[in-house]
């Protein structure tokens, strides 16, 4: 599944060990991609454009089935002037610039198999 093909997307902002600040994260790591959904969406302007919560967006994006959303959000989030680091769904730690690069690889990966 696409879920497996990009395991270390989905991505969460920590400040200095304190509580996850990346909506979505909890959502779809449980794979209630629903719910991640409705999280992302709520957030405000400013927030949604953080490159973490952009490489969580293209990852429920892609999820659905919308592609074209999926590789917007990872291209937004691998090109975004700020960039950190954060905590991946399998517990590495990766700049939010590698992470998006690494979803946008496969998801582009995954087109050219159809």
């Amino acid at each position: 599944t696409a879920m497996a093909a990009i395991a270390s997307a989905p991505a969460m902002a920590t400040d200095n060990g304190a509580q996850p600040t990346t909506a979505g994260y909890e959502a779809i790591v449980a794979g209630d991609m629903a719910a991640a959904e409705i999280e992302i969406a709520s957030l405000s302007e400013s927030l949604a454009r953080d490159p973490a919560h952009l490489i969580n967006a293209g990852f429920v994006h892609w999820q659905a089935g919308r592609l074209t959303e999926a590789r917007q959000a990872f291209l937004a989030a691998r090109d975004h002037r700020r960039h950190y680091l954060i905590e991946t769904a399998d517990g590495s730690v990766a700049d939010t610039r590698a992470v998006a690069s690494r979803a946008l690889a496969r998801l582009q990966n995954s087109l050219a198999l159809r």
